[in-house]
């Protein structure tokens, strides 16, 4: 039985004017499901959606459209994981990429070859021809992750199983992720509860998207060392958080140097897990 395939885009504004390409290279995609948010208290009309992307009524034979108010990535995510159907895998991505024109063979492969996997990852490229990888510690073969690994997972290389991270109560927390009061580690959290719920994951050598390369995470500066202490208690606890900070700012002293002073950085960095902690039991 073929493997049902859900292209969930995530978009706010005007963005939304955009994704035409990623509609285009979705053509192999069983439905499409589009998250709009307005950033405002009120959700923009359907109307107005497709009077500013008139291209969305050639999709609406496959085609859900959600309209949120407000913000927040974790938000969009969960809001189409929701309206996806029982038995399917959910690709989830935002509005600035584009999918690889073997993505979703590649993804029906990996599935038969996967047996019941709650998440696989695939590989990005940066550039539109393809020939240059979004990172360059991609493997060859395919792999079980582990739960320190998972943190090299990006956003854009997974598809989620959506049945089994219903049965197992798995979602994105809403906490983390553009829009939230921890703005990133998103994905690194989603991961750690689908390992927590006992969901594989796994490692699949092929192409699943186009995205431009990002040097986020060469960013060493007071927010991103916030985030990153936030992230460290959600997903590895108190007392390993205090051991990473300490590694972190001593082995990036030289990078932390450029953005901020590695006392600023090690105390943004405890300042974030403590925060999480404040929230977590409030």
């Amino acid at each position: 039985m073929k493997s049902t395939l859900v292209l969930g885009i995530s978009t706010a504004r005007d963005n939304i004017k955009q994704i035409q390409p990623l509609l285009e290279s979705a053509r192999d995609f069983d439905q499409i499901i589009i998250c709009h948010q307005s950033f405002e208290e009120k959700a923009a009309t359907e109307a107005a959606l497709f009077a500013i992307a008139p291209f969305l009524e050639r999709y609406l034979d496959r085609m859900t459209l959600i309209r949120q108010a407000g913000k927040g990535l974790a938000r969009s995510r969960n809001a189409i994981l929701k309206a996806c159907p029982e038995d399917v895998w959910l690709v989830p991505t935002d509005d600035d990429i584009l999918l690889h024109p073997k993505a979703a063979s590649s993804i029906l492969t990996a599935i038969k070859a996967t047996q019941n996997a709650g998440v696989i990852a695939f590989k990005a490229y940066s550039d539109p021809e393809g020939n240059v990888l979004y990172k360059n510690t991609y493997k060859e073969h395919t792999f079980r992750h582990t739960r320190f690994s998972i943190r090299s997972i990006s956003s854009i290389e997974i598809i989620v199983n959506v049945l089994l991270a219903r049965q197992k109560h798995v979602v994105w927390d809403e906490r983390f992720g553009l829009g939230a009061k921890f703005g990133g580690g998103l994905e690194n959290v989603f991961l750690q509860n689908v390992y927590d719920a006992d969901l594989s994951i796994y490692y699949w050598p092929a192409l699943l998207c186009y995205h431009p390369a990002e040097s986020s995470g060469a960013i060493f500066d007071e927010r991103k060392a916030y985030i990153r202490g936030a992230v460290a208690v959600r997903t590895l606890g108190t007392l390993f958080a205090l051991f990473l900070a300490i590694v972190t700012t001593l082995r990036h002293r030289n990078r932390i140097r450029k953005h901020t002073k590695s006392f600023s950085y090690f105390r943004s960095f405890l300042r974030g897990g403590l925060d999480f902690l404040r929230t977590k039991n409030s």
